[in-house]
């Protein structure tokens, strides 16, 4: 099937969580409805073919209305889409786009000095974070709780327990 596509601008039938909808009730993307957001026809037109499956459309500006191909930027999937949110936060934040925020102090910082953790099963990276905050955090809870932790089991444990056995 050819690649066929007209954006007719008074066809839009309204907004759904900021996005411009319109219908399209050819299209593979479209819902039940026959609608699709006004910002992916425009890319696919800039582009002069459907998007493939996973891609995503990120608006540069961060304005879900403003649909002009000069602020749309087509994402290969999810996980490149949310990598520009995190870089766009950051230079918007501290200045540097490859800085990234730890998860306890919420300061930026270069990643050289972050500890990354283990990925997350959802597929996302985990937060980053600077080893003091961590400590800090862990020795606040212990004191919250009255609970030790164990390193090496990765766990709290009950420190009355722990004395009782002394």
């Amino acid at each position: 099937m050819a690649f066929r596509l007209q954006l007719r601008r008074g066809v839009a039938s309204g907004t759904k969580n900021n996005y411009v909808i319109t219908a399209a009730k050819d299209h593979p993307r479209a819902t039940v409805c026959g609608q699709l957001a006004e910002h992916v026809l425009i890319a696919e037109m800039a582009l002069g073919h459907y998007l493939p499956s996973r891609a995503e459309v990120h608006h540069v500006d961060g304005v879900r209305s403003h649909n002009t191909p000069s602020n749309l930027v087509i994402c290969q999937d999810r996980s490149y889409h949310r990598l520009l949110h995190v870089r766009q936060a950051a230079f918007q934040a501290c200045g540097q786009p490859t800085w990234r925020k730890c998860k306890f102090c919420k300061r930026y910082s270069p990643v050289s000095v972050l500890q990354m953790g283990v990925t997350r099963r959802n597929g996302y990276e985990p937060a980053p974070y600077h080893q003091q905050c961590q400590t800090e955090y862990r020795a606040r809870a212990r004191r919250a709780t009255g609970q030790a932790y164990h390193p090496q089991k990765g766990v709290f444990g009950n420190q009355n327990a722990k004395r009782r056995k002394n």
